[in-house]
C-alpha cells in the first residue's frame, strides 16, 4: 500500500460500475423517520409512518393514494443563472430533475452569452 497515493475522488467514482437499469420492476427502501424536536413533541416522517402502518394491512387491502399535480417550481430562463435550491420535505427527485433540465439546455444551447 502505497500511503502518498491520494486519488482525487471523481477519479475514483469513475471507476465504479454503471447501474443496471431494471424497466420492469420497481424497489422502494424506506427506514421509519421518528425524532423528538426541541420542545419533546415526537414525529414521524409523513410518508415513512405511512407505509409502516401499511405492514399490519392485508396485501389486497393496501392502497395508496398518489395524486398528480402541475408542478408550480421553474426554473430561471438563462440556464447559466446560478440557483440556490431549498427543499425540505421534498426529497431529491425536484433536485435530480431540475438538474437534468439545466444540463441539457445547456447542451442543447447554441446561443451567446455574455
Amino acid at each position: 500500500m502505497v500511503s502518498s497515493f491520494r486519488p482525487p475522488l471523481d477519479y475514483l467514482l469513475e471507476l465504479l460500475p454503471w447501474l443496471q437499469l431494471y424497466p420492469h420492476s420497481v424497489h422502494v427502501t424506506a427506514v421509519l423517520v421518528e425524532y423528538c424536536t426541541s420542545t419533546g413533541r415526537s414525529k414521524q416522517g409523513v410518508a415513512t409512518s405511512l407505509f409502516a402502518r401499511l405492514k399490519d394491512v392485508s396485501p389486497e387491502n393496501r392502497k395508496v393514494p398518489v395524486y398528480i399535480r402541475h408542478s408550480s417550481l421553474r426554473l430561471p430562463f438563462h440556464p447559466v443563472n446560478p440557483v440556490i435550491m431549498v427543499g425540505p420535505g421534498t426529497g431529491l427527485a425536484p433536485f435530480c430533475g431540475f438538474i437534468q433540465d439545466r444540463s441539457t439546455a445547456i447542451k442543447e444551447s447554441n446561443g451567446l452569452y455574455y
